[in-house]
Order: structure tokens, then C-alpha cells, then sequence
């Protein structure tokens, strides 16, 4: 699962991540969190052609908007998760403290993803 703030592949870094397709294709599922800063909240990706790409190879898409009632995150957990960014990457170290990679296998419990669409409703959580 991939989260971030803002748009995934947009062009301006401003808005989001500038990636292409390929290099997130092997991502299970994509989340956008729809909130960067007070004064801008980025419009996600639904309609784009990156969203077309993310549904012909059957990736499972998110929007989180934090502000919505009823929305939550456990920023706390995912904080103190290991981060095994520099065990793929050796060459990364300048990105550790904005790119987490937490491989949830290691985790005490293991994380969930339940999501119905026709409901818009995402959770993520943890079980033994």
C-alpha cells in the first residue's frame, strides 16, 4: 500500500509525487491523502489517465480526506513502524525521513485492508 499526500503522478511536485506508472506497478493498493498544507488541498486523481492505469491493472484506489467526519489515521503507528527503506535502497538514506517502508509482516499483528466502494468506505486495521 502506498500513501501519500497529494496526487500520485502528477507532473508538479507541488501537488504530489512525481511518478510514473511503472514505478509504482507492483502496489497493491494507492492512497491519496486529499491535504497538503492550510491553503492547499489538492484535487485527487479520479478521471485522470494514472487513475485509468490504476484500474486496468486492478489496484485498489483510495482517497483519505482527513478533515472528513468520521475519518482517522494512526499517524502514531505508522511513526514508530520500522522503517526498511535503507535494507532495499542503501542509496536512499536522503529520503528515510520522508519515505517510510514498513513491511507488515514483521508486524506483531498483521494489517488489514477492508473497502467497499459502492459504500465509499476504506478501513485499514490490525489483527492477530
Amino acid at each position: 500500500m502506498l500513501i501519500w499526500p497529494g496526487r500520485w503522478g502528477t507532473h508538479s511536485p507541488s501537488l504530489g509525487i512525481p511518478v510514473s506508472f511503472t514505478e509504482i506497478s507492483r502496489a497493491s493498493v494507492v492512497c491519496e491523502v486529499v491535504a497538503m498544507h492550510e491553503s492547499l488541498i489538492p484535487d485527487v486523481s479520479l478521471g485522470t489517465h494514472f487513475f485509468n492505469d490504476l484500474v486496468e491493472h486492478d489496484m485498489l484506489y483510495v482517497a483519505y480526506f482527513p478533515k472528513k467526519t468520521g475519518n482517522s489515521i494512526n499517524d502514531e503507528w505508522f511513526r514508530k513502524a520500522p522503517n526498511r527503506l535503507l535494507e532495499l535502497e542503501s542509496s536512499a538514506a536522503s529520503l528515510a525521513e520522508v519515505v517510510h517502508v514498513i513491511d507488515c509482516s514483521d508486524a506483531e499483528q498483521r494489517v488489514w485492508l477492508r473497502a467497499d466502494t459502492t459504500e465509499k468506505e476504506a478501513l485499514v486495521f490490525l489483527r492477530p
